[in-house]
C-alpha cells in the first residue's frame, strides 16, 4: 500500500517536473538578473553534482572538495550570494552508499569550519514550517538543484524540493548543464508559475503523505544496511561507541592534534572494535542459518581487519608528509578490492561517519580541522596495498625513513589504546595475513 502511494504520485510530480523542462530558459544567472539577487543551493545536488564530474574517481577525496570549492568560488567571483541548505532527511539517501555518507559529513564540516560561507543544516525537510518560514524571511530568488539522484528515492527527493520550492514562488535552476566563463554563468531555469502553487495547493495531503511513506522506505535501507554488518547493535548504541572513542583521545592526547591522525586512530580503533563484535555475533549464530552467515560465509577475519587498519595508519602518514605533487605522481593502481574485502570496507566507512557525527565532542579540545578535505586518499592506500602484496613479499623493501616509521607506530600505538576490549597486533610487521586485498589481474599499473 505504502509502495502504490509513493509511486503513484511519484510519478505524477516527475510528469509535471519534466513537462516543464522544455520550456526551461538558459540564461546567465548574474547578468540577466541582478547581481546581488540572493538565491540558494540545495547541498546534496551540490555533492551529486561534483561526484558525477567526469574527472572524479572514487575515493579521490580532495579532489572532491577542489571540484566543490571552484565551482564555489566561481559563483562568489561573479557576485553570487548565496546559502547552502543540507537537510537531514537527505541523509537517508545514503544508506546503502556509506563512503558518500561520510563525504557529506566531512563536506559539512569543512564547509562549516573552514570557510565562510552560510551553510544551514537544521531544517529537518523541505515540507516543514521551519524551512517555509526560512524561506518567507529570506526570500530567495532561485534554488539550485539537482534533477537526477543516485537512485530513484533520491531523484523523488529532489523532485520533493523542486515542487516545495515552486509552491513557495522560488524559482528552480538546475545543477546539471551549467557552463561558465569569465562574467558569466549559464543555467536552466525553471520558473516558478501560478499552475504550480495551484498543483501544490490541489495535492498538499498527497504530497505529505508520499513523503512519508518515501522516509519510511529510506529508513528500512537504513536497517537493512547496519543489520548485516552491526548485527543488533542500534543505531543510538554505534553513536554512543563512537562518542566514547573520541572521549577517550581526549584523554590519551590531552595536548591536542589535527583532524588526520585523530580520524585515523578513532576510525581504526572502532572499526576494530565493530568487526570484533560482529564475529563474535556471527560465531554465536552459527547453529542458526541468519542473514549475517548468508552475506558474510567467507567473512575476513579479524587479524585481517587490523591489517587493513595498519594499512590505514600508513597512507595517513604518508599524507601527512608527502607534498601533493608527490602525491600527483602516483601511479594509478587499477585493480578493485577483492570481493571478501565489502564487509571490511563497508564496515570502516560507516565508522568513518559515526567518528564524524562525533566531532562536536573536541568543541573544547585543540582539534585542527584544516585537513578535513583531505582525510583519506583510496588511491594512495591501493598503492601501499599493492606494494606489500606483490612487491615486499619478493624482496623489494623500501626504506621509508625513520620519521614517517615513527609517526605510523605513534597512530598504531594510539589505536592500540582506544580499542581497550581486546589485544590487537603489534605495529611491525604491517601485514600479518596472506590475504590478497586486491585481486589478482594482468596489468595492475596505468
Amino acid at each position: 500500500m505504502e509502495r502504490n502511494v509513493l509511486t503513484t504520485f511519484s510519478q505524477k510530480m516527475s510528469l509535471l517536473i519534466l513537462n516543464e523542462m522544455p520550456k526551461a530558459e538558459y540564461s546567465s544567472l548574474f547578468n540577466d538578473f541582478v547581481e546581488s539577487e540572493f538565491f540558494l543551493i540545495d547541498g546534496d545536488s551540490l555533492l551529486i553534482t561534483c561526484i558525477c564530474e567526469i574527472s572524479f574517481k572514487p575515493g579521490q577525496n580532495l579532489h572532491f572538495f577542489y571540484l566543490v570549492e571552484r565551482y564555489l568560488l566561481d559563483l562568489i567571483s561573479k557576485g553570487g550570494q548565496f546559502t547552502i541548505v543540507f537537510f537531514k532527511d537527505a541523509e537517508y539517501a545514503y544508506f546503502n552508499f556509506p563512503e558518500l555518507l561520510s563525504l557529506r559529513t566531512a563536506l559539512i564540516l569543512h564547509l562549516q569550519k573552514n570557510t565562510t560561507i552560510d551553510v544551514r543544516t537544521t531544517f529537518s525537510r523541505c515540507l516543514s514550517e521551519e524551512w517555509r518560514s526560512f524561506l518567507e524571511e529570506s526570500y530567495p530568488y532561485f534554488l539550485i538543484v539537482a534533477d537526477e539522484g543516485l537512485n530513484d528515492l533520491q531523484t523523488h527527493l529532489f523532485n520533493f524540493l523542486i515542487i516545495h520550492s515552486w509552491a513557495r514562488k522560488v524559482n528552480v535552476v538546475l545543477s546539471s548543464g551549467q557552463e561558465s566563463d569569465v562574467l558569466r554563468l549559464y543555467a536552466y531555469l525553471l520558473p516558478s508559475m501560478y499552475r504550480h502553487q495551484i498543483f501544490f495547493r490541489e495535492n498538499k495531503q498527497n504530497i505529505k503523505d508520499a513523503y512519508i511513506t518515501l522516509l519510511n522506505q529510506l529508513e528500512r535501507f537504513k536497517l537493512s544496511a547496519l543489520a548485516p554488518l552491526f548485527g543488533s547493535l542500534k543505531w543510538n548504541n554505534i553513536m554512543e561507541e563512537a562518542h566514547e572513542t573520541v572521549s577517550l583521545l581526549t584523554q590519551i592526547w590531552p595536548e591536542g592534534s589535527d583532524i588526520r591522525r585523530v580520524f585515523c586512530v578513532t576510525s581504526c580503533s572502532l572499526s576494530l572494535r565493530m568487526y570484533h563484535c560482529f564475529l563474535g555475533n556471527r560465531e554465536r549464530s552459527s547453529v542458526q542459518e541468519t542473514e549475517i552467515q548468508q552475506v558474510n560465509s567467507n567473512c575476513l577475519t579479524l587479524q585481517e581487519m587490523e591489517d587493513l587498519c595498519k594499512l590505514h595508519c600508513l597512507t595517513v602518514v604518508f599524507l601527512l608528509h608527502l607534498p601533493l605533487s608527490q602525491r600527483a605522481c602516483a601511479r594509478v593502481i587499477t585493480l578493485h578490492w577483492a570481493k571478501d574485502m565489502k564487509p571490511l570496507l563497508q564496515m570502516k566507512k560507516w565508522c568513518e561517519y559515526f567518528i564524524l557525527r562525533n566531532i562536536h565532542t573536541f568543541e573544547f579540545w585543540n582539534l585542527n580541522l584544516i585537513h578535513l578535505s583531505d582525510l583519506s586518499d583510496e588511491l594512495l592506500l591501493k598503492n601501499i596495498a599493492f606494494y606489500y602484496e606483490n612487491e615486499n613479499v619478493k624482496g623489494l623493501h623500501l626504506n621509508l625513513g625513520d620519521t614517517i616509521m615513527k609517526d605510523y607506530e605513534y597512530l598504531w600505538n594510539t589505536v592500540s589504546k582506544l580499542v581497550r576490549d581486546f589485544e590487537v597486533g603489534q605495529p611491525f610487521p604491517l601485514r600479518t595475513t596472506k590475504c590478497c586485498f586486491l585481486e589478482k589481474k594482468p596489468s595492475p599499473i596505468k
